[in-house]
């Protein structure tokens, strides 16, 4: 891919992929259904999308009866695509660039910083042994760089003060 050429964030139609989900046995992902979604790593969990949940249809949901948690939750595999019209998972909104690939560019350079404050704050939760293990510490990672990529694309005078 060349400097001045565009990456698209739609998938395919009938483009599907497969995620772990976990939920309460009365809240079972029903084949057809479109929710809004938040996807991490392998997982995805329920997530307005005021909180940064984008719409996925329900491809196929299979109980997975080896996962019951400490809650009583239930684990499913289930297969998702993307609802008409919406953008691959938690890819940033993409400007309207002017032929010349730097909003692109600038896309990039939010989310590098994104990732360093991630990295920054996990780093001072590591230290004040909020988080211990490397798995939590890549989930946090992830689910905060998403967190500070949101924020940047937040107007300076935003009602929750960002």
């Amino acid at each position: 891919m060349g400097p001045n050429d565009q990456q698209t964030n739609t998938y395919p139609e009938n483009h599907t992929m497969k995620y772990f989900h976990v939920c309460k046995p009365g809240n079972a992902p029903t084949v057809g259904q479109v929710k809004s979604f938040i996807i991490s790593g392998d997982r995805i969990k329920s997530r307005k999308a005021e909180d940064g949940g984008q719409n996925y249809k329900i491809v196929s949901a299979i109980q997975r009866d080896s996962y019951r948690d400490s809650y009583d939750n239930v684990g499913y595999d289930i297969e998702v695509e993307p609802a008409t019209g919406q953008q691959s998972a938690q890819a940033p909104q993409q400007r309207a660039t002017g032929g010349n690939g730097n909003d692109d560019r600038s896309n990039r350079i939010e989310r590098q910083h994104s990732q360093h404050m991630a990295v920054l704050t996990v780093q001072m939760l590591v230290a004040q042994g909020v988080i211990s293990t490397l798995e939590e510490a890549k989930a946090k990672i992830k689910d905060l760089t998403d967190y500070f990529q949101r924020d940047v694309s937040k107007s300076p005078h935003s009602e929750d003060g960002f």
